[in-house]
Formats: structure tokens, sequence, C-alpha cells
């Protein structure tokens, strides 16, 4: 009888528990009312050249607005959407928006996807990177992804300029796909892809001189069976890398990697894994976190 008390009180403490975790994480609505927003501003003004605009990506940074997408190069079915990049800023409040730059001008043989960017940490310019096709047929939808560019912009000024695109990696016989960047706060500048071919994912590190930044040799930073869009973070000395991994179960599994040192690069493993249980017909989320201790 004891016992049976014991696992009642047990039950009831964990439906207690999962109850407060679904009232700690039941999302919430908001009603917008759409009178809040201001009238949109056409920034692209692609359509009546029979173009498309997409991807679009945006950052604010102390009173500056800055947006990024891809433009249309032709109104062939495969680079109706793709091709160009351009940038725009405007004050936050969107009241004056400044010209629209491009970033990369793509031609018949060289054209971009999946740009990303940030702004600098002094807020006066942003970083932004794309793949890039330097070799494409005749039929554009057969293009190889096999480099990724960066530039930076600067924003100071009444007009938007960028500097010339360096190459951070290319190999004619892999696809890089969806960069992403960050800065750490010794202001250097660090860039994960996806290659498509062996499913990896790849990190350069860029060290800022003047007005150019040298690349690192890239590395493979991943294990992934299939690893895809990668995302990366900077926080207290440490990046933080996630990316998915699609295995022959068609399981996804994200991981969280540390650099404990900025200097030595040191990748730690941390898998994130989340697992579904049901009590009482009520379903609890499960997130179990593997620690590693950190490199000295």
């Amino acid at each position: 009888m004891v016992q049976i008390t014991k696992l009642l009180k047990y039950l009831f403490l964990i439906c207690l528990i999962s109850l407060g975790l679904g009232l700690i994480f039941t999302p919430t609505s908001y009603a917008i009312d759409p009178e809040t927003f201001g009238e949109p501003a056409n920034l692209a003004n692609t359509a009546v050249q029979g173009l498309q605009s997409g991807r679009p990506t945006i950052a604010i940074y102390d009173g500056t607005i800055a947006v990024l997408w891809s433009d249309g190069f032709n109104t062939d079915e495969a680079t109706k959407e793709a091709g160009h990049v351009y940038l725009q800023s405007a004050t936050e409040t969107g009241s004056y928006w400044r010209p629209k730059i491009k970033v990369m001008d793509a031609t018949r043989d060289d054209w971009s996807l999946d740009p990303k960017f940030i702004f600098d940490n002094n807020g006066d310019k942003v970083h932004v990177v794309w793949a890039q096709a330097n070799s494409c047929a005749d039929d554009l939808t057969t293009c190889q992804f096999e480099a990724i560019y960066y530039t930076q912009c600067d924003l100071s000024g009444d007009t938007n300029t960028c500097l010339t695109p360096q190459i951070v990696a290319e190999i004619e016989t892999y696809i890089y796909r969806t960069p992403d960047i960050v800065q750490d706060n010794m202001n250097n500048l660090h860039v994960v892809w996806n290659e498509l071919i062996g499913n990896k994912v790849y990190y350069s590190r860029g060290e800022i001189s003047s007005e150019n930044v040298d690349w690192s040799t890239p590395t493979e930073v991943s294990e992934a069976v299939d690893g895809n869009a990668p995302q990366i973070a900077f926080s207290n000395g440490r990046l933080h890398l996630v990316w998915g991994d699609f295995s022959a179960m068609k399981i996804n599994h994200l991981y969280l990697m540390v650099i404990t040192s900025i200097s030595r690069l040191t990748w730690k493993a941390l898998p994130l894994r989340a697992m579904i249980v049901t009590l009482f017909s009520m379903p609890i989320l499960l997130i179990m976190v593997m620690f590693s201790h950190l490199m000295a």
C-alpha cells in the first residue's frame, strides 16, 4: 500500500511538471492590427521586367536598416528569380531609402544564389556572402555553384558602395550552397556552408586587413551523413554551429559545435537529441543534451 501511495505521488508530480512545461512552452498568438504597419516600400521593382526577387534577409544596427536579396538575371525559368544580389539601406523607420546597389552583377556564365549578410561590429558596413556559379552551360538549370564569395559594403554615406568580391572557397568538382556568416569580438569573420555532393559542412575564418580579408583554407567540420543548411553564431569567445543531418532513417539531428579558443579553432561536438513520450495521453517533449568538457 505504501509503495502504491509513493507511485501515485510520483505520477502526480510528473503530471504537474508536464502541465507546467505545457504552460511555459505553449505558443502565444497576438492579433496584429494591419493599420500599425506603414505603407510597403517596393525595393526591387522587378515585376515590370518579367523578373522575380527572392530570398530576402534583413538586419538592423543603431538606427540603420539593411535588406539583401536575390534578383532575377533574365526571364529564363531557371534565372528569373536568381542571379544578381542587391542591397538597400534606410533609416530604421524606413522614411528614407538610399538607392539600391548591385552587390553581385550576374552574367550569363556567373550568377549567384543564397545571399546572407551581417552588420560589422562597428555598424558602418555589412559583410555579405553568397554561393556563385562560375561556369554555367547554355542550360542554366545545370549550373554548378562551385564557389563561395564574400564582399563588404559601406553604408556610412548617402550612397552605399561595395568592394570587389573575394573568393572564400572554390573547387570545380564541388557544389556549394547556403552560406552563413558571423563576426567575433576580435572582428574576425567566420563563414560556413554546405557542400551538396558529399553532403558536408565546411568552415573558413577571415581576418580583416584594411580593405581585404585573408581567408583560411576551408575545413570540413561535420561528420554528417547528409549535412545541410548550416547556421553559425558567436557568443562569449565561442562559435556555435548547427546544421541538419538527415540519416538513412530520415531522422534530423542537430549538432552544437563549440570553439573554445578562436586562435586554436578547437571544435567540440554537443549533439542535441529530442524524444517525444506520452503520459496519460499527453505528449511530453524531452530534450536531451549530451555535454562535453571544454578543452583547456
